[in-house]
């Protein structure tokens, strides 16, 4: 036996119907019925009553049910989420890519290019230090990389430099501007690379040298007095020991109390965004311009020029500039003014193979011509 909901109460009215008539007759009839039909009676009135009761109750769970279903929302999905039949599972964000290389900066030591250890110079001297070395890490020396003073006596010189780019198995010469100090005695300075931040590394560089107390920064060795050691001492533009043999791709050329000269050589097609027409190429020549004495010095990059091997002056650009240019600058004593200096040649192997270097220090004077080796 079953029943729906929505049929309850009509169920309800008949049993109502059913009991009256019932009651009716056995008022009617008590004495014919007689006790037997008053006992069927009562099992009837409680059957009945029973199967409303399990009729009520299955229609208020059938209600139930179908108010749960259009009120609830779905637990399956949670509160505030909004997605389609076509939307996928979200994909967990991947770590970004680490920009940090795995290799290792590292150096070699190779030979001292100038003043050599236990060099005996006059107090005051300046001269340029250079070493000899080759990049034996994996990592390419770049701007970042600088050669730092560690320890000793700095003898003048800047407490950090700038290096030349070198790749990994390349061979580059590191130099510093110093001056010997002013009191006699034996000096020691000690320089390290150092890669961008404070990761230092490769073996100290350093100078060594003696003081002194005369005036000829190289003592006489020869125990026999000879008539050359009463004389002068020689003025700086005849003294080789005040300068290093060469500035590294040139001679020095020496005015005054001012040297200058080559280190390095570079071509280029391009330059901070300038592009050369076909035919053309930029030449970049290393500078570098040193004091000699104790007085400061200029340097102008107007001064300089070249000349190509077809004979044609080509003189500084302004714009395009090979970084870090050479630039109006002033040194003093122990310091140095060095950097990039751009022209523009045609592109031409007579053109390119034979280069001089001109310097016109002054306008009274004849300029001063080196070549440029290649």
């Amino acid at each position: 036996m079953h029943c729906v909901p929505g049929q309850a109460a009509g169920l309800a009215l008949i049993g109502w119907w059913t009991i009256d008539t019932e009651r009716r007759e056995l008022q009617s009839g008590v004495d014919e019925a007689g006790e037997g039909s008053t006992r069927h009676t009562g099992w009837l009135i409680a059957a009945l009553g029973v199967f409303v009761l399990v009729c009520v109750a299955i229609t208020f769970l059938a209600f139930q049910a179908l108010t749960r279903d259009r009120h609830e929302p779905d637990a399956t999905i949670p509160w505030g989420t909004m997605m389609s039949v076509t939307d996928s599972p979200p994909v967990p964000s991947q770590p970004p890519t680490s920009t940090l290389t795995d290799c290792q900066p590292d150096a070699h030591f190779l030979d001292d290019v100038t003043i050599p250890d236990g060099t005996v110079l006059g107090a005051d001297t300046p001269f340029l230090k250079v070493w000899r070395v080759q990049n034996s890490g994996t990592c390419p020396w770049d701007e970042t990389y600088q050669l730092r003073f560690v320890s000793g006596d700095p003898m003048g010189g800047a407490l950090s430099a700038s290096v030349p780019a070198a790749e990994p198995g390349e061979v580059a010469e590191l130099s510093l501007s110093l001056s010997a100090p002013s009191q006699p005695g034996d000096y020691r300075g000690d320089w390290q690379l150092c890669a961008s931040g404070t990761t230092c590394f490769g073996p100290h560089l350093f100078i060594d040298i003696s003081v002194s107390n005369g005036t000829d920064p190289t003592p006489n060795t020869d125990p026999t007095p000879t008539s050359s050691s009463t004389q002068p001492a020689p003025s700086p533009e005849s003294s080789p020991s005040l300068l290093p043999p060469n500035a590294g791709a040139s001679e020095w050329l020496v005015s005054g109390s001012r040297a200058i000269g080559v280190r390095e050589i570079s071509w280029d097609t391009s330059l901070n965004g300038f592009e050369l027409a076909k035919g053309e190429i930029y030449l970049s020549l290393y500078i570098v311009g040193l004091p000699i004495g104790t007085n400061s010095t200029i340097f102008s990059p107007l001064e300089i020029a070249v000349v190509d091997g077809d004979g044609e002056v080509h003189e500084t650009l302004i714009l395009e500039r090979k970084d870090p240019p050479f630039a109006l600058c002033t040194a003093a004593q122990g310091g140095a003014c060095e950097g990039w200096w751009t022209t523009q040649v045609p592109d031409r192997n007579k053109t390119r193979r034979s280069l001089t270097l001109r310097w016109e220090p002054s306008l009274l004077l004849a300029p001063l011509e080196t070549s440029i080796w290649q």
